[in-house]
């Protein structure tokens, strides 16, 4: 797994201090948004991420290996930027999914981003 979290959030003792534990939650996003960035400017799929709903929130996991002959990939859950620390219920830390899928959810967010870009 490429992404490793910047600061370990749910090791600090924020003490009441939301604000500073969502910043410290948008440098770990942050974080993983660069990597992403470069791996879809080298046109590849591997180290890309996306996002599940899960209950209130959104977890985030990252593609961490491919097998093309069996058309499928290895995705983990990116740790320490959901604060509620859920993971998804079907992918749970982490699993092997078909590659399609992964696909679909990395471009769906990829043509989202773009729509929402785009100056009027």
């Amino acid at each position: 797994m490429k992404y490793k979290p910047v600061i370990n959030i749910s090791a600090t003792n924020y003490t009441g201090d939301w604000k500073a534990m969502i910043e410290d939650r948008e440098i770990n996003f942050d974080h993983l948004k660069q990597i992403d960035k470069q791996a879809k400017e080298k046109g590849e799929l591997l180290y890309r991420y996306f996002d599940e709903v899960v209950a209130d929130g959104r977890v985030f996991y990252q593609v961490v290996s491919i097998n093309e002959n069996a058309g499928t990939c290895k995705i983990m859950l990116c740790n320490e930027i959901c604060l509620d620390e859920y993971q998804h219920n079907y992918f749970g830390a982490g699993r092997v999914i078909d590659i399609e899928y992964a696909k679909q959810k990395v471009k769906g967010r990829d043509k989202l981003k773009e729509i929402f870009s785009k100056k009027s």
